[in-house]
């Protein structure tokens, strides 16, 4: 279908203020994807704040208004979602995503409010949460993570609201 580069204009860091995604293609024309209008489910009925394409050529977005993310498919033309369950710990812990990451192994990252950070284990289809361990000395003790970054040699620097920068070694994982 396309190619991530030859993609997205309207959709940079900020995002956009639409209910549709536009993708543009090599011959400078475009298609707009979207929700149904009748669909409750879904985050695109929002503005799109945060997006990351993965390995799979896949679109992760996340919506202001605490809907948790969206998947957009490139090839299928498909959403799909994930969001928080409360009888499920393998699902985001909340809807109050900030922020969407993908590092250099392809490995989605969600930040979320008042609950910390998720590591998506694709293999799986479920998401390992880093939250605040009383029982577990240097443990993420941030309430609202606000964004993460992979280094050079692959470790993560995750930014909070309120409790400054914190580090995750690769290797200690």
């Amino acid at each position: 279908f396309f190619q991530a580069e030859d993609v997205i204009r309207d959709l940079g860091v900020t995002g956009v203020q639409t209910c549709a995604l536009p993708i543009y293609t090599k011959t400078n024309t475009y298609r707009l994807y979207g929700p149904k209008p009748i669909d409750s489910k879904s985050s695109l009925q929002y503005n799109v704040s945060s997006l990351v394409f993965d390995k799979d050529n896949r679109i992760w977005m996340m919506a202001l208004c605490n809907d948790g993310l969206a998947i957009f498919d490139t090839t299928t033309k498909t959403f799909s979602y994930k969001r928080a369950d409360p009888k499920n710990i393998h699902s985001l812990p909340n809807n109050a995503v900030s922020r969407v990451s993908c590092d250099k192994q392809g490995v989605i990252w969600v930040c979320c409010q008042n609950e910390s950070l998720c590591k998506y284990e694709k293999d799986k289809d479920q998401f390992y949460r880093y939250t605040r361990d009383p029982f577990v000395p240097n443990s993420l003790n941030a309430q609202s993570v606000s964004c993460i970054f992979e280094d050079n040699v692959g470790n993560y620097w995750i930014g909070s609201h309120g409790n400054g920068l914190y580090f995750l070694n690769k290797q200690k994982n």
